[in-house]
């Protein structure tokens, strides 16, 4: 052992005395350790990155989630409100058309009056009596289960947020109550958090919809989707066109994209029989104040700044 701490004494001494290959010696574990240090640090900075943006993305699902909470309990006290007026529950179990016909119209435009959350809403009454009237297939499917039912539908004008339920008097089925709002109307519970959103509608299911819906109001973003350019932005989702097919799997890969605009993730958008619809895409400015993604780059280039600190000081320390 001590002739070996001798040897490496001697070696060392040695070196020294050979200024020019000491020198070398020395800049080379040193470029050799920075580097090194380098590749670490910039790897856990971006993995830390990369779980922040994870966390981004499970903030904005979870956020979606409690916007549809929210809605259901708002449309649920709706229709329980309906049911406390008796002349309408009589007119719904008798399938007076004129009196219901007149009833939407008029909460309908009481609605479309309001300043509210709730000036989108659309209210429908399906009288079980009305044996002439041609239904869609998840009236006819409520009618004969008698369950409630909340939840996204493809109808021939758009994608509806529906919640319908079958309303019962002295244990006398009279029909259902709907309420139902456009997918579209979801990015006001976004605009109002300085964020944004859009829809990316499935094109199999635009397909299905009909030509006054259709007409001039959709316009291609990929192969597989199309976006309502009346209803959205432009400069939140036109960017993921520009980005290209192999970007955007990326983004379907891992559920968020971040460029030098927006940070954008997404929720598969699911009907109420387990059918895709398309995709909500969701997501803030880069450059917002005190947003997670600013935050998340600060963060990052922070940990770079300390980093070419301590390189500095070593090789000062060093030299």
């Amino acid at each position: 052992m001590f002739s070996f701490l001798k040897k490496m004494r001697q070696l060392i001494k040695t070196m020294k005395a050979k200024k020019g290959l000491w020198f070398s010696l020395l800049t080379a574990i040193s470029i050799s350790g920075i580097t090194i240090f380098m590749y670490i640090l910039t790897t856990m900075t971006e993995s830390v990155k990369v779980e922040v943006y994870d966390s981004i993305s499970e903030t904005y699902n979870s956020k979606f989630d409690r916007i549809l909470i929210d809605k259901n309990k708002a449309y649920k006290d709706i229709v329980t409100s309906l049911k406390s007026d008796k002349i309408l529950l009589k007119n719904l179990g008798n399938n007076n058309k004129k009196f219901l016909n007149k009833k939407e119209k008029e909460l309908n435009n009481l609605f479309s009056l309001k300043n509210d959350k709730f000036n989108n809403i659309i209210i429908g009454f399906y009288s079980a009596a009305d044996n002439k009237t041609k239904y869609r297939g998840t009236i006819y499917s409520i009618l004969s289960s008698k369950q409630k039912i909340f939840g996204f539908e493809q109808m021939e004008d758009g994608i509806f947020l529906v919640y319908l339920e079958p309303i019962t008097l002295n244990n006398k089925f009279l029909g259902i109550i709907e309420v139902k709002e456009k997918i579209h109307t979801l990015r006001n519970n976004f605009l109002s958090d300085n964020s944004d959103s859009a829809f990316l509608i499935n094109k199999v299911i635009l397909t299905k919809l009909n030509l006054k819906t259709k007409n001039n109001n959709y316009k291609d973003l990929l192969p597989l989707y199309s976006v309502n350019n009346k209803a959205y932005s432009n400069k939140f989702y036109i960017q993921i066109k520009d980005h290209g097919e192999t970007n955007f799997e990326k983004f379907l890969e891992q559920k968020y994209i971040s460029d030098d605009i927006y940070y954008r993730t997404y929720k598969k958008i699911v009907d109420i029989n387990g059918g895709t619809l398309g995709l909500y895409v969701m997501g803030e400015e880069t450059a917002k104040n005190n947003g997670f993604v600013t935050i998340a780059d600060k963060m990052s280039k922070n940990v770079t700044v300390v980093a070419l600190g301590l390189v500095i000081s070593i090789l000062l320390f060093m030299f």
